[in-house]
């Protein structure tokens, strides 16, 4: 209870850090598209924050930034876990697009049978080898909210409205 409670005033204290300026190296690595290793996080985190996070909470925080378990911090990680919780704007939009996809009304979208599901999608459900869709590319509402809640991280509700726009004109 103590790591749970603790790391969520540290991740306060690390978004304040970012915002503030406090991240400039890892922004730099994330600028030229690098990965953050655990490595890097925890001296960015040390350096920040000082040694008063345990190597528990500091574990913690990781794993709350690396969201696809890899082992290391995307730059869509690194914004998508600063940015916290959808804005209800855009949760309205991804939600309208999901809902037009959904014509069945199951909360699942089955994305080979989508002619133009953009490959990022295809690749993530393991669905796009050498051109071949599979039949088992069913991607959950949940999973296509977090997929282009992180895509779009650090892009304005205008940029969002026009990559959905660009990925499913039929929607809008």
């Amino acid at each position: 209870a103590h790591a749970a409670g603790g790391s969520a005033s540290q991740m306060q204290g690390i978004k304040a850090s970012a915002a503030g300026g406090g991240a400039t190296a890892l922004y730099t690595q994330i600028a030229g598209g690098k990965q953050i290793s655990r490595r890097e996080f925890d001296r960015w985190v040390l350096n920040a924050h000082g040694a008063d996070l345990s190597e528990a909470d500091r574990e913690l925080l990781f794993v709350l930034f690396d969201a696809d378990g890899d082992g290391f911090i995307s730059p869509s990680e690194f914004l998508a876990a600063l940015r916290g919780p959808l804005p209800e704007g855009r949760q309205a939009m991804l939600d309208s697009v999901f809902n037009f996809l959904d014509v069945h009304n199951t909360g699942f979208v089955n994305m080979a049978n989508q002619p133009r599901a953009p490959r990022d999608i295809l690749d993530l459900l393991g669905a796009a080898t050498q051109g071949a869709r599979s039949h088992d590319a069913v991607m959950s509402k949940q999973a296509f909210l977090d997929y282009y809640s992180t895509c779009a991280a650090g892009m304005s509700d205008q940029q969002l409205e026009e990559m959905l726009r660009k990925d499913w004109p039929a929607a809008f």
